[in-house]
């Protein structure tokens, strides 16, 4: 017996745009996917034969913006958008990641029938900034954005455009995608004919050992009689195929150019939502989206970095934000960001009697709850359970490290007053609290025991204390720790290493650029409400090319660790260098070296260069580093060459000025500019040599020379002085 889809094949004459695209690479199709695809068929046919005529207001015009990665595929896109039969007023633009010479001869084939337009890209750049290409071409009323891989089907920007013209606040719409017939090479091969996206939801995870909220296709590897089949608000939409007026993607746009393939949609629709926008999923507007494996690069170890970089920029952006919005999505039951029920587990002391009698009550009022011991506690918990009641009360227990990002934890002694019927108030209240005062401080140093051997963590542990005495609350966090739920309406950036990027939801973040400016591109800069700079050099150059305010704020000391020295000790050390080698032979030593005088190194990774022979030790707690520079006869600094070429004065220099440290480093103009006869600067090998000599047996000059680096730095260069000028900024900042 003939199957539904062979008889209608017959019916009609020839092969109509539906079976095409259904009959695409399915020579190896087993049984189930065979029944699928008939039942795709059934169901698509029968959709479109009911739809009634759209009345589109005011027929205009929709600019499709395809970036082409495989012309093959691209080739398949086009000819649907051929053959089908849809909304008529649109234009085409390619933006080509290829280059190659198959795409012109094609592309002179298809301007016959269609208008085109192709954008060709000279230098690689990200998905993101292909998009955007493709938008300055555009001149239509309305953005569709297709994945190349993507094969329309009748009526499917019909669908779009009339949903998106009449539904409330529509942010960005996207239709029903269903994987087509998939090769068996494919990663998803054996899902042809199921659905692929019906837009996307929010779902805790594990990335490379870190929690992760990561987005997630809706109705994934589900029979199409399975997925919604009414138009559903989403937390965002599939990227392969959305539709955005020019209006609101001028306001929430443009895609953030820091992501290259990942995520850079999805962040998109969530900037939507955040401004007050709702993103919808279409259920009778259908394409098929061969969803192949996200790669850019043919080296794996690129292809990773690429990755990484995309679910690192996603997290710093939105974790935080998407934390809060899952819980409150998951109270009130709305089913947009995830369509899982409120878990709540309580932690107990073996089978105690508050905890069971609290647990039968929130199970009584439709909850779900689950018991658990403490030393049970999963890793990650947050994959786990929404709520920890914790029935031990002791929340601040070592069991508890790794769940304060990812979940909300209640004491059960707040049930001792509390009305379970106000569970929910007590949920709402500790998810929604932000402190008006508080700041976090973000730098690059890890969350291990080598974080004693960064100095941005002695600097950002000075600066919060700094602040703290002008009544702010500060959280100082590692590179490790930037991702987890914040409560404070503030951030603060160290930019040193790596790149962090502020909060969505954050009142106010700023920037300060106290290291490595080379590392540092435009976007990244204008991320922020406000940048720092640690030289006027920078200061001067960021003016010209960014669009946030920025100004000079140098590095600075900490005088309650540096001036707290012993005056009357010996000087020990003839010359001294704390630093470490990062793999390249500093300036100062390599002029120095041989030398006669007695020389003593603290720092690390000096073996494989003659500073061996002189190394101390690789570390020294901080609390013992201003005695040393003031025990030493001669402190030697340099500076690495991007901080000397953009005038960023070392952190050493304020440091040892205030334990009253004779300096002598390599030479700038900002260090003549601010501490102009407060220590001794060399041109070359002869000079430094020169300037030890004369120096070491000039004893009373050094004093004098001390005695004024240190007054100027007390006066004008501490963490104190630095944290009243960002207290200023914060309270008059421009909202």
């Amino acid at each position: 017996m003939k199957n539904i889809y062979s008889v209608f094949k017959n019916i009609i004459n020839g092969q109509d745009s539906l079976e095409w695209a259904l009959d695409l690479n399915d020579d190896d199709l087993n049984d189930k996917e065979n029944e699928r695809k008939e039942e795709v068929f059934k169901v698509i046919k029968s959709d479109i034969e009911k739809l009634p005529n759209r009345g589109i207001k005011g027929k205009p015009l929709v600019s499709i913006i395809i970036v082409n990665r495989e012309t093959e595929k691209l080739e398949e896109l086009i000819e649907s958008l051929q053959k089908c039969k849809f909304y008529d007023n649109y234009e085409i633009i390619i933006v080509d990641a290829l280059s190659d010479g198959h795409l012109t001869e094609c592309v002179e084939k298809w301007k016959k029938k269609m208008a085109l337009t192709v954008v060709n890209n000279k230098k690689k750049i990200t998905t993101s900034m292909m998009n955007n290409a493709g938008v300055k071409k555009a001149k239509g009323e309305y953005f569709v954005f297709l994945d190349n891989n993507v094969i329309v089907s009748d009526r499917w920007l019909d669908e779009l455009l009339y949903a998106y013209q009449n539904l409330p606040q529509a942010g960005i719409v996207s239709g029903r995608l269903i994987y087509p017939a998939m090769p068996k090479d494919n990663k998803n091969s054996g899902n042809s004919f199921c659905i692929q996206s019906t837009g996307i939801e929010i779902k805790g995870s594990i990335f490379e050992d870190a929690y992760f909220m990561q987005p997630f296709d809706v109705d994934n590897k589900k029979e199409i009689c399975e997925a919604d089949k009414e138009i559903k608000e989403r937390a965002a939409v599939s990227g392969a195929m959305m539709l955005v007026s020019r209006e609101v993607f001028n306001e929430i746009g443009p895609f953030d150019r820091k992501y290259n393939l990942g995520y850079e949609s999805t962040d998109l629709c969530l900037h939507g939502f955040y401004k007050g926008y709702k993103n919808y999923y279409i259920p009778t507007s259908n394409a098929f989206f061969c969803d192949t494996e996200n790669k850019l690069y043919d080296d794996e170890t690129k292809d990773l970095k690429r990755i990484r970089k995309n679910v690192k920029v996603f997290k710093c952006v939105w974790q935080s934000y998407l934390l809060r919005q899952v819980i409150k999505d998951k109270i009130e039951e709305n089913n947009i960001f995830t369509k899982n029920p409120l878990k709540i587990t309580i932690i107990e002391p073996e089978n105690d009697e508050k905890c069971r009698d609290l647990g039968e009550s929130l199970s009584d009022k439709g909850y779900d709850v689950e018991y658990l011991e403490a030393e049970k506690l999963p890793h990650a918990v947050g994959i786990y359970t929404d709520v920890i009641v914790d029935g031990t009360n002791n929340t601040e227990s070592s069991d508890y490290t790794d769940t304060r990002d990812s979940v909300i934890i209640v004491p059960i002694e707040k049930f001792d007053k509390l009305d379970v019927d106000k569970f929910k108030d007590l949920v709402y209240e500790i998810n929604d609290y932000v402190d008006p005062k508080g700041i976090d401080i973000c730098g690059s140093m890890p969350n291990t025991e080598a974080i004693y051997n960064w100095g941005d963590y002695h600097y950002a542990l000075a600066l919060a204390k700094s602040l703290e005495k002008l009544g702010y609350h500060c959280t100082v966090k590692t590179r490790d720790e930037w991702y987890e739920r914040s409560r404070n309406a503030y951030s603060i950036v160290l930019r040193g290493k790596y790149a962090c990027y502020p909060k969505i939801e954050q009142k106010y973040s700023i920037m300060w650029n106290i290291s490595h400016p080379d590392r540092v591109k435009v976007e990244e800069y204008n991320c922020f409400d406000m940048v720092y700079a640690a030289s006027d050099v920078i200061e001067k150059q960021l003016k010209e090319k960014i669009k946030v305010p920025v100004k000079t704020l140098m590095q600075c000391t900490d005088p309650e660790v540096m001036t707290n020295v012993n005056e009357e000790a010996e000087k020990k050390y003839e010359l001294l260098f704390v630093g470490n080698s990062r793999n390249v032979f500093r300036t100062i030593l390599k002029d120095l070296l041989p030398t006669e005088h007695k020389l003593t190194v603290y720092g690390d990774g000096w073996d494989e260069f003659p500073v061996k022979d002189y190394v101390e030790a690789k570390y020294m707690p901080n609390e013992q580093v201003g005695q040393a520079y003031h025990d030493a006869k001669i402190l030697l600094n340099d500076h690495w060459d991007d901080m000397k070429d953009n005038g960023i004065i070392s952190n050493r220099i304020f440091d040892a000025l205030a334990a009253g440290a004779f300096i002598i480093s390599d030479d700038m103009p900002q260090l003549h500019k601010y501490f102009e006869g407060c220590l001794v600067t060399y041109r070359d090998r002869e000079d430094l040599k020169n300037k030890i000599d004369y120096y070491l047996t000039h004893e009373d000059e050094r004093k004098e020379i001390v005695g004024k680096g240190k007054k100027i730095v007390l006066r004008n260069h501490t963490f104190d002085a630095r944290a009243k000028e960002i207290s200023y900024d914060l309270e008059n900042k421009k909202e």
